[in-house]
């Protein structure tokens, strides 16, 4: 009884201005939603398509004389409106629009993703809040502001981001007459919007190799995806849609012990000889138990032989049957070399642990790579950040970390003017464990 008196309560206060949503409408935007995976993006997809039809409704009916282009607006440009939580890119005459839904306003705060005002292609001339009454089938326009003035409120009042990737954006910062907003757009000249700094392009396999070690948190149906990934961490992904739709499908994210094998370097198999199949397709060498009978001086096994031998004579402990292998590649104008070494061991306290250890640099005849930096983390911090000096003695980067069996290492090299490659994770997964020599004690 008491959520019917609240629907007949808004009900009686609605102001003549609202909106009422035709059940085509309803179905269409049912519509739109169905195929999201995820119920949160499945709900938000909902309410987004809500709006943007109200708001649609609204303008046809009060500006028919302005141009109004819905067709091009990220509502339809999947997978962006099941992750935004807003309409962007709605075309009203020169202007470029942004709409902000929300259910039922009480708490006087209006949710402002950090993706349309940080990145340049969400970016829009006016940001209209949009409240939908879903149980009543109405909508209302509840205010507007301008992308200029909302920058010089937010450098005057920074507003602190919210953990879901949004700002609360207070209502009293809005414009409460909707039609001055039309006015606005009826007499107002465009300009051109601000372009802020692009994000860097990534491809879908460089996505789907850092968040490897997240997968089962993308999976789980109790987490959010921004209980799992940070802005910084989802940001770049807006440079790739079939990363984000890759994102909203959990269906289709591979389980657990294959993301192993599929999306991360299994350096374990190398201590049986073996590569799989991602190792292979990056085109990865490895390379031969240390076999000094190498031919070619030059060559890596003898190049790596060498390096690992200083490596011995400095004090760093290197078992024989360690097992290594190297990758050629560019970076910008660079050519680089990358050698890999990992073994396994028990410790005293009989844990199966795993050592990795990297080596960066150029391959013979190559311009030593100044300025070269190399980034080893793990899922939760950076473990090793080194760059070769201009008088540095070594030609070489190295880092060297351990973990247990379930842990991951994340490697990137960076050239000098930041070009950035990062590799598909390290994971130590044999399928069927060789025989780990103990620590001495």
């Amino acid at each position: 009884m008491n959520r019917l008196t609240d629907i007949a309560s808004e009900f009686e206060v609605l102001p003549p201005e609202a909106i009422a949503l035709t059940s085509a409408q309803i179905d269409r935007a049912m519509q739109l939603a169905q195929p999201i995976e995820r119920d949160t993006q499945q709900w938000q997809v909902y309410l987004n398509s809500l709006s943007a039809f109200a708001f649609e409704q609204w303008v046809r009916e009060w500006a028919s004389d302005l141009k109004f282009d819905l067709q091009s607006c990220s509502l339809f440009q999947s997978p962006y409106s099941a992750i935004l939580g807003a309409v962007s890119s709605v075309a009203v005459g020169d202007f470029q629009l942004c709409l902000l839904p929300m259910g039922c306003l009480r708490n006087r705060q209006v949710s402002l993703p950090r993706a349309v005002i940080e990145l340049p292609q969400f970016i829009a001339h006016f940001y209209v809040a949009v409240e939908v009454m879903e149980e009543l089938n109405m909508a209302l326009i509840r205010g507007f502001i301008p992308y200029d003035r909302l920058q010089s409120y937010l450098e005057a009042t920074p507003l602190g981001a919210e953990a879901d990737w949004t700002y609360s954006l207070p209502l009293n910062w809005l414009e409460p007459n909707p039609n001055d907003l039309l006015l606005h757009l009826r007499c107002l000249q465009s300009y051109a919007l601000p372009t802020p700094s692009s994000l860097p392009t990534l491809s879908l396999s460089t996505i789907q190799a850092q968040l490897s070690p997240l997968l089962l948190q993308l999976q789980s149906p109790d987490l959010e995806l921004w209980e799992v990934l940070s802005w910084e961490e989802v940001r770049p992904l807006f440079s790739c849609p079939d990363a984000i739709a890759w994102l909203l499908a959990p269906s289709q994210l591979p389980t657990a012990h294959p993301t192993l094998t599929q999306l991360a370097v299994n350096v374990g198999l190398w201590l049986r000889d073996e590569m799989d199949e991602l190792t292979e397709q990056l085109a990865w060498v490895l390379l031969p138990a240390f076999d000094l009978e190498a031919p070619g001086l030059r060559s890596p096994i003898q190049e790596l032989h060498g390096l690992l031998q200083q490596l011995t004579t400095e004090g760093r402990s290197i078992p024989r049957v360690a097992r290594s292998a190297y990758l050629d590649f560019t970076l910008g104008e660079q050519s680089l070399r990358l050698y890999v070494v990992t073994w396994s061991f028990i410790t005293q306290n009989e844990m199966p642990v795993w050592t990795l250890l990297l080596i960066l640099g150029a391959p013979p005849n190559a311009k030593q790579p100044i300025g070269i930096k190399l980034l080893v983390e793990d899922r939760e911090r950076v473990l090793v950040e080194q760059t070769l000096e201009d008088n540095a003695r070594e030609r070489y980067l190295y880092a060297q970390v351990g973990g247990t069996l379930e842990e991951a290492f994340m490697v990137t090299a960076i050239a000098d003017r930041e070009e950035s490659i990062t590799f598909p994770p390290f994971v130590f997964q044999p399928e069927t464990n060789p025989r780990l020599p103990k620590t001495e004690a």
